[in-house]
């Protein structure tokens, strides 16, 4: 149907509409479209209709519809169908109906077709019924050939109530219409989904009640207990452990911090000014010149003062019987600071020279003021309030940097000042100051693995001989202590640990032993091969099951010690 004409249908067009669109189609070859849900293709009777009509007027037709129920109908009268004008039309499997002659054979004129489903005019469907009672009187009939007609129609229309039927029990009734139902494909598809789903369901439980299940298993035995000790390595520098030479990886952990700590300056400083002043010096005692090197002390009302460059005195002279002095002018300063120093004219002492010179003059410009200043000792006290104040906290946020799986040696830990910086410079005049110290913290770590490897090497060397086995290698009690820093990145300690050992127990016959077991049965059934076990526990998840995990790879053996 290549080249079929296209008529399309409203979801309300009548049986009449239909039939008047095929009768005037131009193509012997004709594609009627119709709207899903269309009251039009829910009748057997209507599908009929259309089938004579495309017949009478000699139209190859095919219906263009995605309706189901449409479908089974079209399926039972023999008409072909396509979910699409694209789509090949066929024939599809549908219920077939055999409707009474009377209804299908009429003539399909114009004139004789009403406006509501095809039904002719002026008759009703008491009308019809009669009709057939009078063809078929005095004619033995079948009792369920007789209202084939009226069952069809009410099942193709939707009716659910009973349709006339004179020569009809309600028995046979009942049985007609459950011969002629259509077959409810949905819910068949929708049952055999959820007995899919359930079956799924079913096995999906078995199949995790079979792998899902774990359980910890732990042993706890009698045992005696053996004392070790040794000397060991951990070297942050190297990649590989080196057991033979008891020298395992580690790790220098570091955290760099920026303290602060304020302080009072202690120290005191006399910041005043020094007098000073020039002296007259005489030589009265001696007619040679008399040199005072500089520096000279010079002492008046007990304050000293030195002079500030050396003079030479020139020697006394005898003029009409009286000696005249020979003098010089020489400048002075006050050892000290202070206003006290300032002295009027007086007589000055020269050390030295007391016996030979005399001095006199007079001093001033001396100031006396003290200030506080800073010192090394405040600076140093402050760097330490500021180490101890930070080592606890610091010392924790070190830690919380390390694995916590990792094994600690406490005794490696260090604190390294890597400078200290006062806001102010030892002897500088300030009250109070800040001094910021910057710190590395350090402490060296390995992994449980290396200390166990180490543990398990020094305890089975010191087992006694025999058929023993190590249980516990007590690195959980295990004491560590630093010999000496090798260097930055490498530490001497020495472990001390007491390790527990007993008879072999083979972990994996005990875990194929008791899987599948009742939980309750467990201490029992490894006592048979281990009398020297005490009991048992059992950690299992989901903790309701009463057995233990069908596969024994879900149970995790441990051993441990008795220590009552």
């Amino acid at each position: 149907m290549d080249e079929a004409e296209i008529i399309y249908l409203e979801v309300d067009a009548e049986i009449t509409e239909a039939i008047d669109k095929l009768k005037h189609a131009k193509s012997d070859a004709v594609k009627l479209v119709v709207p899903a849900r269309s009251n039009l293709l829910q009748s057997a009777v209507n599908l009929k209709l259309l089938k004579k009509a495309a017949k009478d007027y000699g139209k190859e037709m095919a219906i263009v519809t995605n309706d189901k129920t449409a479908k089974y109908l079209a399926g039972g009268v023999g008409l072909a169908v396509a979910s699409s004008l694209k789509a090949e039309p066929k024939i599809p499997e549908g219920v077939k109906e055999e409707l009474s002659p009377d209804i299908i054979e009429q003539d399909l004129d114009e004139d004789s077709l009403a406006s509501d489903g095809g039904r002719p005019k002026n008759t009703t469907p008491s009308d019809k019924a009669v009709t057939s009672d009078t063809k078929n009187k005095g004619k033995k009939t079948k009792p369920s050939e007789a209202p084939e007609a009226a069952v069809v129609s009410k099942r193709a229309i939707g009716d659910d109530q009973d349709l006339e039927a004179p020569s009809m029990g309600a028995e046979e009734l009942a049985q007609k219409k459950a011969k002629a139902k259509v077959p409810n494909y949905s819910a068949f598809q929708k049952k055999l989904l959820i007995g899919a789903g359930i079956l799924t369901a079913v096995i999906t439980v078995v199949v995790l009640l079979v792998t899902l299940p774990t359980a910890k298993l732990t042993v706890i035995t009698k045992a005696d207990t053996l004392a070790i000790s040794s000397p060991f390595v951990i070297d942050a520098a190297v990649s590989e452990s080196d057991p033979g030479s008891l020298t395992y990886v580690g790790q220098r952990v570091t955290l760099q911090k920026d303290l602060s700590q304020n302080y009072s300056a202690s120290g005191k400083k006399d910041v005043g000014s020094k007098a000073a002043g020039t002296v007259t010096i005489s030589n009265a005692s001696n007619s040679d010149p008399i040199a005072i090197s500089a520096g000279t002390v010079l002492t008046a009302q007990g304050k000293n003062f030195t002079l500030n460059g050396a003079v030479t005195v020139p020697g006394a002279k005898l003029q009409g019987g009286n000696i005249v002095p020979g003098k010089i002018s020489g400048a002075i300063t006050a050892t000290a600071n202070g206003d006290t120093y300032n002295l009027g004219t007086t007589t000055f002492g020269v050390t030295g020279y007391n016996d030979k010179v005399t001095a006199s003059g007079s001093t001033s410009g001396g100031t006396s003021k003290t200030v506080a200043v800073v010192t090394q000792t405040d600076i140093d006290n402050a760097k330490q309030q500021a180490l101890e104040a930070a080592t606890n906290q610091s010392k924790d946020s070190l830690l919380a940097k390390v694995d916590k799986k990792d094994v600690v040696f406490s005794d490696t830990f260090t604190t390294n000042v890597d400078s200290v910086s006062p806001s102010a410079p030892v002897d500088a005049e300030a009250s109070n100051g800040t001094v910021t110290v910057k710190v590395t913290y350090a402490i060296f770590t390995t992994t449980k693995d290396a200390m166990n490897s180490l543990l398990d090497t020094v305890a089975k060397d010191a087992l006694p001989k025999g058929e023993q086995q190590l249980y516990q290698n007590g690195l959980g009690d295990a004491q560590f202590s630093l010999v000496k820093a090798i260097s930055d990145t490498r530490v001497q300690l020495s472990v001390s640990a007491k390790a527990y050992y007993g008879q072999k127990i083979n972990k994996q016959q005990i875990a194929n032993d008791t899987s599948g077991k009742p939980k309750k049965n467990v201490t029992t059934i490894v006592q048979k091969q281990n009398p020297s076990v005490e009991k048992t526990l059992v950690e299992g998840r989901p903790s309701l099951l009463p057995n233990m995990p069908s596969l024994s790879s879900r149970i995790n053996v441990e051993i441990k010690v008795s220590t009552d």
